[in-house]
């Protein structure tokens, strides 16, 4: 894992963590299931794998999006970044 950086959700990975009020970042994705495994996968965890990861700052938001190559991955459906606002979660736009 990279530092700065807390999954809380993975469909796939049997990740299921609570809400962290100190991380100010998070990162929500959803990728189409591998063809090598989608009949089984699809019965098991459905059409799509969810990921849930929270971050401290932009530094480890880009670390993540670089280390999972999420802006070019061939099976991204969704890739959403929200930033905290008290306890509802807002849009956020990562600095280029």
């Amino acid at each position: 894992m990279i530092e700065g950086t807390k999954a809380i959700y993975h469909n796939m990975g049997g990740i299921e963590e609570p809400d962290d009020a100190t991380y100010p970042l998070r990162l929500s994705v959803s990728l189409r299931i591998p063809d090598f495994m989608a009949f089984t996968a699809r019965m098991i965890y459905g059409p799509t794998e969810e990921i849930v990861i929270l971050c401290m700052d932009n530094a480890a938001l880009s670390g993540v999006l670089g280390a999972m190559e999420l802006r070019t991955h061939p099976r991204l459906r969704e890739l959403k970044i929200e930033l905290r606002d008290g306890e509802k979660w807002g849009p956020y736009q990562i600095p280029e």
